[in-house]
């Protein structure tokens, strides 16, 4: 799964037990596909700081706290997303592309936003 090394970084947010605020978005197809789903919602239980978001593409209908679509960070409220944070973006090149400039659009500075590109598109055989 793509997001286990922000998994780890998470885990290590978490046991730093640091003030700093931690927000964690997550965006799949729908529940049943959701990595980790249990034990990001453990970490968000026991530390205060943390809040996370999840978006899923067939979430109608359906009994969930979780955003419907495709992930779009100007859903959620821009306390969440503070201009000097640090930005970690993992997935495909236009998912990327899209919340790099959104980010950037709102003033989060290019050199605070981290990302790699994982996704079907980025395996290139000869």
């Amino acid at each position: 799964v793509g997001q286990t090394p922000l998994m780890a970084m998470l885990e290590h947010l978490a046991d730093k037990k640091e003030d700093k605020p931690i927000t964690w978005i997550h965006g799949c197809r729908n529940p049943d596909l959701h990595a980790f789903k249990e034990r990001v919602k453990t970490l968000e239980s026991q530390h205060q700081n943390m809040t996370s978001f999840s978006f899923y593409d067939e979430a109608q209908g359906m009994d969930t706290d979780a955003l419907e679509g495709w992930v779009d960070l100007a859903k959620i409220d821009a306390s969440y997303l503070p201009q000097e944070a640090n930005y970690y973006l993992c997935g495909p090149a236009g998912f990327i592309k899209k919340h790099f400039q959104y980010l950037t659009h709102q003033g989060i500075n290019a050199e605070n936003i981290h990302f790699e590109e994982f996704g079907p598109a980025s395996l290139q055989l000869n």
